[in-house]
């Protein structure tokens, strides 16, 4: 009768063990990025009561016996998360965000380089994106933690980010740039005043050309000088002019395969030939031409390779040659063209108007607003309206996360049992950031309630095996009267 008092004994701590963890969830229902908790139950150490033995088919021989095993109750035998994403809620505030899928935000004390291989250094992992600048230009969350990512630089032109070292993680930090100058190496810096008294930051390029990238939003009349025209016709295919002709020419050399529209302006047919050119046909320009067996009233000439195909004036396009390509168009009918620049061009500027400078001093942007996208990359504009790449936000992959442990506050430790726990840019299966939220806790409410009721009543049934037990040997007491 001990027995059964014992076991029960065992099955209230195990039941009051699964109370904790259900009292545990339920608290943190309102709480961010909060993982839900399971407990499993296994069966107690048994005792034999009958020993089991194998049958006995010979002459007298007996039958086999199964073993009869006494329990005595049931342990906790572990307690495990779930690491399903909970819902997001919306927030406002653009540096709020969540990971939608299985990845973890990668946070830890100040380090100057962290490796991918996370179980190489010090760090944390948490699911909660409460993310703030503090006052040394940091991305940190709440409790002060620093964020890591990638170091990223954006291109000036087409606006593409890249992340400059995919082996290391840094912590992500607004960048700093010189005052007035673009060259934050300390190189030797140039300047240009426009004729509206404007001064620009200039770029050397590798050919020893000046130009500077536009960061106002006034969209400014950029003229191009003749030499730095190219041609281009409708197709794309660069031109060459006739410079002795007025007015010029303008035609590119055929590869050889091209079918060559007929010139039939003058008769509106082909020419039939006569002779030993009869079965032929011919256009204005005594060309010989086929008949198109698609559109039987288009005519074609196929050119030798290296020929000069001529293209009207009216499809030809004017180009700027000396950076970006901008197509260009001309007020006065073609004695000047020009183009209109937009932020992030790269306008030329001639080489005899630029000077020296000396480096500026550097500071932090100062950031107005900010943006995170779905693949992390952190994008802000400061006060003078210029776009900034502050960094990239990288995610950390988990073998098997429940393997981590349950550190301070939100924050998850690297267990032995974590498996590879590896950094990388988000994709797949470890989600997209979703600016603007954060992850509430994937607490089922209905589920743990009703779970609740089966514990309690679960313990309650313990209590009854130990009054009954003990009335049992109460009863036992009394036989002696």
């Amino acid at each position: 009768m001990v027995k059964s008092m014992t076991a029960a004994i065992a099955g209230l701590k195990s039941h009051q063990t699964k109370m904790d963890v259900l009292g545990n969830n339920i608290a943190n229902v309102n709480t961010w990025g909060y993982k839900s908790r399971t407990t499993n139950f296994q069966d107690a150490m048994y005792t034999n009561q009958i020993s089991g033995s194998g049958g006995n088919d010979s002459i007298n021989g007996v039958g086999g016996v199964n073993t009869s095993q006494l329990g005595y109750g049931a342990t906790v035998s572990s307690i495990s998360a779930n690491f399903t994403t909970g819902s997001g809620q919306f927030t406002g505030n653009p540096l709020d965000c969540m990971i939608d899928g299985t990845g973890f935000f990668i946070v830890g004390n100040y380090q100057d380089r962290v490796s991918v291989n996370l179980r190489e250094s010090n760090i944390h992992l948490s699911r909660v994106g409460i993310l703030r600048p503090d006052n040394n230009g940091y991305l940190v969350d709440n409790l002060g933690n620093y964020v890591y990512g990638y170091k990223t630089e954006m291109d000036p032109v087409t606006g593409e980010i890249h992340v400059l070292d995919t082996e290391n993680l840094y912590p992500i930090q607004i960048p700093m740039h010189n005052v007035g100058a673009v060259d934050a190496e300390g190189n030797q810096m140039y300047t240009y005043t426009d004729e509206n008294g404007n001064s620009h930051d200039v770029i050397m390029d590798s050919n020893g050309g000046y130009y500077y990238v536009l960061q106002e939003t006034d969209n400014p009349t950029i003229t191009i000088a003749n030499d730095k025209i190219v041609y281009m016709d409708e197709d794309s295919k660069r031109l060459l002019n006739v410079t002795d002709e007025n007015p010029p020419r303008y035609y590119y050399t055929a590869r050889g395969n091209e079918k060559i529209p007929a010139n039939l302006a003058a008769t509106g047919a082909p020419t039939q030939g006569t002779g030993d050119d009869a079965g032929k046909w011919f256009d204005d320009d005594g060309r010989e031409i086929m008949q198109d067996t698609d559109n039987t009233s288009n005519w074609y000439y196929v050119p030798a390779k290296g020929d000069r195909i001529y293209v009207a004036d009216a499809n030809v396009g004017r180009y700027d040659a000396a950076v970006d390509g901008h197509k260009l168009s001309s007020p006065d009918g073609g004695t000047t063209w020009q183009y209109t620049a937009h932020r992030g061009d790269k306008v030329r500027v001639p080489s005899d108007d630029v000077e020296r400078r000396t480096l500026a001093a550097q500071e932090r942007y100062n950031i107005a607003t900010w943006t995170i996208g779905t693949d992390g990359n952190i994008i802000g504009v400061d006060v003078n309206n210029e776009i900034v790449s502050v960094g990239k936000i990288a995610v950390a992959s988990v073998e098997n996360p429940n393997g981590l442990d349950q550190g301070t506050g939100y924050m998850y430790n690297i267990g032995n049992n974590a498996g590879e726990v590896i950094a990388m840019e988000t994709q797949g299966a470890l989600g997209e950031f979703k600016s603007n939220y954060l992850e509430m806790a994937n607490v089922d409410l209905a589920s743990d309630i009703a779970t609740m009721i089966t514990t309690q009543r679960g313990y309650q049934a313990n209590t009854k095996i130990i009054t009954v037990t003990d009335e049992m040997l109460e009863q036992l007491v009394n036989m002696k009267r």
